[in-house]
C-alpha cells in the first residue's frame, strides 16, 4: 500500500509538472516564425521625407539635363536653367546668362515642381507603405512619368495658351512655353531620373547608421 501511495503521489507531481510546462509553452508569445505587420509611418514624417527627396531628385534632374545639353546637344550647360528661368523672366533669360538667371532657374525648379512632386511621392509612400527597394523604385518611376505627362504635356502648354482653341484661361502665362525647347526624349529621361532619385533618399538612408540600407 505504501509503495502504491508513493507511486500515485509521484505520478501526480509529474503530471502537475508536465501540465505547467505545457501551459507555459501555450502562453508563450510566438515571435520567431510570425512576422508582425509593420506600423504605418506617421503622415508628417513621410511629407518631410518627400520634401527632402524632392529637393535631392530635383537637383538630379537638373544635372541630367545639363549633361544632355552640353554633351549630346552641344549647347551651353546652363541652357536648362535658363529655360526654366524664362518661364518667369521671359525671353531675356535665354538671351543672356547671369547670376540672377541661374538663381531664378534653380529656385523656380526646386520650389515648384520638385517640391510639389516630392510631396506627392511622400503621400504615395504613406498610402501604400512600400517595404522593398524595388517597390520604392517602381513608385518613383511612376511619379516621375506622371510628372512628365502632367507638367510637360498638359499644364505648361495649357498655361501658355497652346490649347486656347479648346480652353480659354482668364490669366494665362505671360510668356510662351519655353519647356517646349527641351527635346522630348531629354525631358522624359530627366523626369524618370527624378522619379528614380525620389526612391533613393531618404527612405533608403539611415541617418543614425549614416549608411544606405
Amino acid at each position: 500500500m505504501q509503495i502504491e501511495r508513493r507511486m500515485t503521489t509521484r505520478d501526480r507531481r509529474e503530471g502537475n509538472t508536465l501540465a505547467l510546462r505545457v501551459g507555459s509553452i501555450l502562453r508563450a508569445p510566438v515571435t520567431d516564425d510570425i512576422e508582425e505587420e509593420p506600423r504605418r509611418p506617421a503622415f508628417a514624417r513621410e511629407l518631410i521625407a518627400g520634401v527632402q527627396a524632392g529637393q535631392v531628385a530635383g537637383f538630379a534632374m537638373v544635372a541630367t539635363l545639363m549633361v544632355i545639353f552640353s554633351v549630346l546637344l552641344n549647347k551651353s550647360v546652363f541652357d536648362p536653367l535658363q529655360i526654366i528661368a524664362a518661364s518667369v523672366l521671359g525671353e531675356g533669360a535665354i538671351e543672356r546668362l547671369d547670376a540672377r538667371t541661374l538663381v531664378v532657374g534653380i529656385l523656380v525648379h526646386q520650389l515648384g515642381p520638385a517640391l510639389l512632386w516630392g510631396l506627392i511621392f511622400g503621400v504615395v509612400v504613406w498610402l501604400f507603405n512600400p517595404r522593398h527597394s524595388l517597390a520604392l523604385m517602381t513608385w518613383g518611376l511612376v511619379v516621375g512619368a506622371i510628372a512628365q505627362i502632367v507638367d510637360a504635356h498638359g499644364l505648361l502648354p495649357l498655361l501658355s495658351g497652346a490649347f486656347s482653341d479648346r480652353f480659354s484661361l482668364s490669366l494665362p502665362l505671360p510668356h510662351e512655353n519655353f519647356w517646349a525647347r527641351v527635346p522630348m526624349a531629354a525631358s522624359w529621361l530627366a523626369h524618370l531620373v527624378y522619379g528614380l532619385a525620389l526612391s533613393l533618399y531618404p527612405w533608403k538612408y539611415d541617418p543614425i547608421a549614416r549608411s544606405f540600407g
